[in-house]
């Protein structure tokens, strides 16, 4: 499948907080062990500037 791949910037700083009310479980548990975070972590915020989107071809 091919993809059409774009790099947006923000306007500003962009930020998302993830946590078990948010995200489904074990979904947040698996973020925590992909950023090395200890058992006891409730909320993740991350900023970011940029992002890439990427769509299916037409």
């Amino acid at each position: 499948m091919n993809f059409e791949k774009e790099t947006k910037t923000a306007n500003g700083e962009c930020e998302i907080v993830l946590s078990n009310n948010n995200l489904k479980a074990p979904y947040f548990e698996m973020l925590k062990a992909m950023l090395l975070l200890d058992d006891d972590v409730e909320k993740v915020r991350i900023s970011f500037k940029q992002f890439e989107v990427a769509r299916k071809q037409k």
